[in-house]
């Protein structure tokens, strides 16, 4: 079984428009899409983003502050679960609240490094 990373983009600025019953219950969803993920014993982890912080680019290792990619591009958490393949990851991933708020989830395998390491 392999370990696949759903990245979440773009949802923070909607979601900030919410009324707080609107927002209420899509935390609500959130908790129950995870849920059912870890009765299926799938869910390896995951949190949200700070909407602040820094990058560092480069060579010369410049720093920023603050991701300020668009607010479309901004990511703003994670999950790690556990699925045999990508078709089933996306499943999953299929079923998160995020597009409620016009996000979007990008979805990868976990490359293991060991398997890739020269023996």
């Amino acid at each position: 079984m392999s370990k696949f990373l759903m990245v979440f983009r773009g949802s923070l600025a909607e979601e900030m428009e919410f009324p707080p019953e609107k927002m209420q219950a899509y935390m609500q969803e959130w908790m129950t899409w995870i849920d059912a993920m870890k009765s299926k014993n799938i869910y390896l982890g995951g949190e949200p983003l700070q909407p602040d912080g820094c990058t560092i680019s480069g060579a010369d290792k410049v720093v920023t502050d603050g991701p300020y990619a668009e607010a479309k591009d901004l990511v703003g958490g994670y999950v790690l679960i556990k699925a045999d393949n990508l078709d089933i990851a996306k499943t999953e991933a299929l079923n998160c609240p995020i597009y409620q708020a016009n996000g979007s989830v990008e979805v990868r395998e976990v490359m293991l490094m060991d398997e890739h390491m020269p023996s």
